[in-house]
C-alpha cells in the first residue's frame, strides 16, 4: 500500500466519521424541535456518508464487500441464520421478564414466527 493510498483512506475515514456525526447531531436537533424527519436523517446518516465517500471521493465499490462468496464462507451464513434464531427467544424472554414487552399470545406460538415470516418471504 502506497503512502498516497494510506492518506486517501485516512482522509475518507475521517470525512465519513465527521460527516456521520454532523448529520446525526443535526438530525437529533431537528427531531428535538418536533420534526420527525430529523429521525430519518439521524438513522440514514451513515448510509448517506457511505454514498458520499464511495461515489464522490473516489473510494469505488470494488472492496465494499457486496459479493456473497457463498462457496468460501457458507458456514458464516449458516451461523448468522442459526444465531439469529437462537437469540430471538432469549431476547423475548428477557424483555418480557423485565417488563419491556408483553406477549399477547402463548410463547409456543411466538417461536415459529421467524421461520414463518422467512418462509413467506421466499419466492
Amino acid at each position: 500500500m502506497t503512502t498516497q493510498n494510506r492518506h486517501r483512506i485516512l482522509r475518507n475515514t475521517l470525512i465519513f466519521y465527521i460527516g456521520t456525526m454532523v448529520l446525526s447531531i443535526g438530525g437529533g436537533f431537528i427531531m428535538a424541535s418536533g420534526q420527525e424527519a430529523g429521525g430519518l436523517l439521524f438513522v440514514l446518516s451513515p448510509l448517506l456518508m457511505v454514498l458520499v465517500v464511495r461515489f464522490l471521493l473516489g473510494d469505488g465499490w470494488q472492496n465494499a464487500g457486496l459479493k456473497l462468496h457463498l462457496k468460501k464462507s457458507w458456514r458464516w451464513y449458516v451461523f448468522a441464520l442459526l444465531f439469529t434464531l437462537l437469540v430471538l427467544p432469549v431476547v423475548l424472554v428477557v424483555n418480557t421478564f423485565l417488563g419491556f414487552a408483553a406477549l399477547t399470545m402463548p410463547f409456543s406460538q411466538v417461536l415459529p414466527l421467524p421461520l414463518a415470516s422467512w418462509r413467506t418471504a421466499m419466492p
